[in-house]
Formats: structure tokens, C-alpha cells, sequence
């Protein structure tokens, strides 16, 4: 797709057309994954428009890609072609107002500074350069930008050995070794490596780049059927959040500012942090059949291309028709994601009468489109002394991608019922009522014996088999 650059102020749309090629060879079903383009909050957002074939279901990984699986029968071929748009965004970022390493997240240091193949961290010579370059003094942002300065300067990106298919990737150590041989792939992962050797979260991208120059913005990541993709980074600083940046394209362009400034030409595919090597981005999907086909389209779009956005999460709930004062009842609810954006830090809150607590769940925090998430609810209602219609809320409350808060009410009319008025109610009373007798004639070991043998032919109360 082709159009016209529409650049508002501080973003740029382009159209996409992502095709994936999956095939079931084994004899029983089996269920496949793609890597949709993501939402990086501050650089990209996607408006979703048509997918062929709906996800049986999707998810959202540890790194924020969004993975949609599909049902494949024996020996099936599945071919899905999903259009959309995406708006990137220019963001300006100050190292000198970053954070203290001190205060990195222990979640992401757990996730995002550790060794992975092609990033040996612990390697001794990689290891004490990363301690060169840093210092204690300065905010995480200094101490990454003097590990970009590093790969910049150091690392020679390589014309011709960019131009092969799928061409082996070196990792860190041996760009280190062979800086001569540089594609993005080397830069993003030596920069990778030393960050993460400092103590500084960082991760890849793995996406679509558009160039008007191919010698001074090059792409590397040359796969079959012609598509050429391109590799970035990305690190954590806890004042500044995620940070995107070029280190390969600073070093072709003789030193332009792919730090502080990422451009609006950058759509990222796929995020690979807690694996070096997955997800694969858009135009790795392919089968036999169409090797050759080409499977990423983007170009940049017009503005009146660009559909409005729709945020539409549905409830799928059923309420239970009764519910037992005091023993509360179960539930399960599931909210589906029936629009075109990305719904985030999504929860849903309960209130049951005017006297009960209002309790709240958090579902996933993220919920692309095609996605949805379940989860069970609890409903409680204190004791009652006759039965009563009450009226159920369930309320829905969730962000979108600028952060805006929205919120909606269900309500239904359940009937809260006290204990006393169940079967189960009167039939264990008639048991108990025979408690003196039996504790004064036969002993507290006989009455346990019996009750074991009883309990199991006792109605189990509504609600606690859900």
C-alpha cells in the first residue's frame, strides 16, 4: 500500500497488510500462533481493520507482543491475511532527567537482565566493557547512552553482507570480534548485551522501517519472498519508562540522533525481550507453497484513510437467579474485546445490595482485539431473614491507549434467599438436633463416624460446584 505522508505534529500513520502462512503436517489437531503488531505506549498505536480468519484466541506475552492462536485440523493449510493502520509517535527524551538504576523494577530485572543466546551477558570481556562505559553517578539513560555511543562508533555497518537471505546472525560476542561484519541484528544485540551487563533492561524490535535511502537507513533482516525488516532496541529507564533507539542507523547516518529522538518510521512487529529468539515478526510465517510471497506491506497512508476508533468490550455474564444469604455464590463472567483498538488495565468491580462490599478483580491488563478474559466472581450478601430481590452491578472499568479512564454498570435483579428457607438448611438441622442425645449416650467419636458417613448424601449448596 501507497499513499501520501501525513505527519501531524508529532505522528505519522502508515497502512499495513501482514499475510501469515500456517500448516498443520501432523495427523491430529494442533494449534498454531502469529505475532500481531503490538501497542508500545509512547511510540505506536494500532487500529486493527480486517483479519480473515478470527483468532481462536489472543493473548498478551510478558513483553506486550499479542499472540493469536488458531485451530488447525490434520494436514490443514491456514492463510491469513490482517490490515490495519498504525500511528507512531516522536518522543523526546532526556537522559539527564532519567532514574537511578536503584530503582528499576524487580519484575523487570527478573525478566530483562539475563543472559539469552546472542546476549552473553556474563561473558568476562563483554561484562567488564559495560562497566567502562557506565558510572555510578549517572541516571540509567547516561550510562545507555554511552553504551549507544559505544556501538555506534566502534561497530561498521556492512553493505554486503546485508544483502543475503536470511543471513546467519552473530550475536554480541563475535560483533565485538568482527566489528566489520555488522547489520542492525549485531548492533541492537551488542547494545543489548552491554546494557544488560550494566544492570540495564533492554530488549529487541523487530519490525518495518521506511527508508527513502537504503545506504544511509539500511534493512537487514532479509527474508524470503522479499521482505526486508529491520532490528532496533529498546531499554528501561524507571524515570523515563521504555525507551526506543537506532544505534544502527545512527552509525549509517554519521551520527544523527537516534537516541533521544526516535523517528516516525519505525513499526515494530514483534518485541523480543524474555527470548532472544521469539516471537518471530510478521513475514516468518510461511509455507511452502508461498516462499516466495511477499507478506509485509506498509506504506504510509492518507489521513482520511484512518477509521475512527472504536473501544467496545462486551460482558458475556449469565447471574445466577438466587444466591444463599450469607454462603455467596460463584460465577464466572467474561469480558470480550469486540472493537478495533487495544483496551488496557481493564477491572471489573461487583456490588450485590446496598449492604455488601464492592469487590473488585483485575482482569488481564491488556485486551487487544479478538481478545478475552475470564475470571470468577464471588458474590457475597450478608444474612437475610426473608427473601428479597437485590439488584447485582457489575461494573467495568478500563483505559485506552492515551491513558483515558472509562467505565460501565450492568445490572441484574438476583433473588437473595436466607439459609434457613433450603432444603439443605433444615435437613442438616434435623441431624444437629439430635446432637445432646447422641454426645450424652454414644461419645463424640461415634457422632464424628456417623457424620462422615452422612456428609457425602448431603445436597451440596448452590453455587459450590461452579
Amino acid at each position: 500500500q501507497s499513499g501520501v505522508s501525513a505527519t501531524f505534529g508529532d505522528y505519522q500513520i502508515f497502512a499495513f497488510t501482514l499475510d501469515y502462512h500456517l500448516k498443520n503436517e501432523s495427523l491430529s489437531k494442533t494449534t498454531q500462533e502469529i505475532t500481531l503488531p503490538p501497542d508500545i505506549f509512547g511510540y505506536q498505536k494500532i487500529i486493527f481493520a480486517d483479519i480473515s480468519d478470527p483468532p481462536q484466541s489472543v493473548k498478551t506475552d510478558l513483553d506486550g507482543n499479542y499472540l493469536a492462536s488458531f485451530q488447525l485440523k490434520p494436514r490443514q493449510t491456514l492463510n491469513i491475511s490482517l490490515s490495519g493502520f498504525v500511528q507512531l509517535y516522536s518522543r523526546y527524551i532526556d537522559e539527564k532527567q532519567g532514574g537511578q538504576g536503584k530503582n528499576i523494577p524487580i519484575n523487570l530485572v527478573n525478566l530483562y537482565i539475563k543472559e539469552q543466546p546472542y546476549w552473553p551477558i556474563n561473558n568476562e570481556e563483554l561484562l567488564t566493557l559495560a562497566k567502562r562505559l557506565i558510572s555510578p553517578s549517572n541516571t540509567v539513560a547516561q550510562n545507555a547512552m554511552e553504551i549507544y555511543k559505544y556501538v555506534t562508533q566502534n561497530l561498521k555497518y556492512n553493505q554486503q553482507r546485508a544483502k543475503t537471505e536470511n543471513l546467519d546472525r552473530l550475536g554480541a560476542l563475535e560483533a565485538l570480534k568482527q566489528p566489520e561484519l555488522a547489520v542492525c541484528t549485531e548492533f541492537t544485540d551488542l547494545f543489548i548485551t552491554l546494557a544488560r551487563a550494566a544492570g540495564i533492561p533492554a530488549r529487541e524490535i523487530d519490525g518495518y522501517a521506511h527508508t527513502e535511502n537504503r545506504f544511509s537507513k539500511p534493512l537487514s533482516i532479509r527474508l524470503s519472498g522479499g521482505d526486508v525488516l529491520h532490528a532496533w532496541a529498546q531499554f528501561y529507564d524507571p524515570a523515563l519508562g521504555w525507551v526506543q533507539i537506532d544505534p544502527t542507523w545512527a552509525s549509517t547516518t554519521n551520527g544523527l540522533n537516534y537516541f533521544n529522538k526516535l523517528d516516525t518510521n519505525h513499526v515494530a512487529l514483534a518485541i523480543k525481550g524474555v527470548s532472544s529468539e521469539q516471537p518471530s515478526p510478521a513475514g516468518s510465517f510461511k509455507t511452502s507453497e508461498f516462499e516466495k510471497n511477499q507478506d509485509v506491506r506498509v506504506g504510509l497512508a492518507q489521513s482520511d484513510q484512518l477509521p475512527s476508533e472504536v473501544l467496545k468490550p462486551n460482558i458475556d455474564f449469565n447471574p445466577p437467579k438466587t444466591i444463599i444469604a450469607g454462603l455467596g455464590r460463584r460465577s464466572k463472567i467474561k469480558v470480550l474485546n469486540e472493537g478495533n483498538v487495544t483496551i488496557f488495565n481493564s477491572k471489573v468491580a461487583t456490588t450485590l445490595g446496598d449492604k455488601s462490599d464492592k469487590r473488585e478483580l483485575a482482569l488481564e491488563q491488556t485486551l487487544p482485539p479478538y481478545s478475552n478474559s475470564e475470571l470468577t466472581l464471588k458474590l457475597n450478601h450478608p444474612w437475610v431473614w426473608k427473601s428479597e430481590d437485590t439488584l447485582l452491578q457489575v461494573i467495568l472499568s478500563y483505559e485506552g491507549f492515551d491513558g483515558k479512564p472509562y467505565q460501565e454498570t450492568h445490572e441484574y435483579t438476583v433473588k437473595v434467599i436466607p439459609f434457613y428457607l433450603t432444603g439443605w438448611f433444615w435437613l442438616l438441622s434435623a441431624f444437629l438436633g439430635t446432637f445432646p442425645y447422641v454426645m450424652r449416650h454414644f461419645g463424640r467419636g461415634w457422632l464424628l463416624f456417623r457424620w462422615q458417613q452422612l456428609a457425602h448424601l448431603l445436597p451440596r449448596p448452590p453455587g459450590r460446584d461452579q
